[in-house]
């Protein structure tokens, strides 16, 4: 093998080990988030988003998304919603995105509850609630934090605090 071999392997390896991120998990813990055990890809899906425009799990890969599955009915996901929007607009500039997925629902039973809340993350429309099966979300809410890579690595059922400091660092450090 060749010296120039050698060093372009060297410059691979260590741009790999330097950009690879750590999770961790105490952090997870400390914010009552729960850690997944076994790291697997995220399901992609495509569902209609509020401007009736399709989208695609896979449109967000390499940002962090946080996967929230919820109802307009549901008293424990109205009271997060607030939180999942301050969430979204403290890290829109970043690479984090807030995926708010509504499951079972009308688009106009959904599209009054966000003109009412004044709501500017992504809506999705998960109508025959097909996605949240594919994701086990049988209570709601059911939220899923998704690496740059696509793997579900934590998450939380039952409603959460998700714009504190603690969890915008767990997001920001997955960057």
């Amino acid at each position: 093998m060749s010296r120039k071999s050698i060093y372009f392997i060297l410059i691979i390896l260590a741009s790999f080990l330097l950009n690879s991120k750590e999770v961790n998990y105490d952090d997870f813990r400390k914010e009552g988030l729960s850690p997944i055990k076994k790291i697997a890809d995220a399901p992609d899906f495509i569902l209609r988003n509020m401007d009736n425009k399709s989208v695609s799990l896979k449109d967000y890969r390499g940002k962090v998304v946080v996967l929230n599955f919820w109802a307009t009915w549901c008293p424990p996901c109205r009271a997060e919603m607030p939180d999942l929007e301050n969430l979204h607009k403290k890290t829109k500039d970043l690479d984090i995105v807030v995926l708010a997925v509504d499951v079972g629902e009308t688009r106009d039973t959904v599209e009054k509850f966000v003109k009412e809340e004044n709501l500017t993350m992504e809506i999705l429309l998960d109508i025959g609630s097909s996605v949240g099966r594919m994701y086990g979300a049988n209570a709601i809410p059911a939220t899923y934090i998704i690496d740059k890579e696509g793997k579900i690595i934590g998450g939380k059922i039952g409603a959460h605090d998700w714009d504190s400091d603690g969890v915008i660092k767990i997001l920001k450090d997955l960057l």
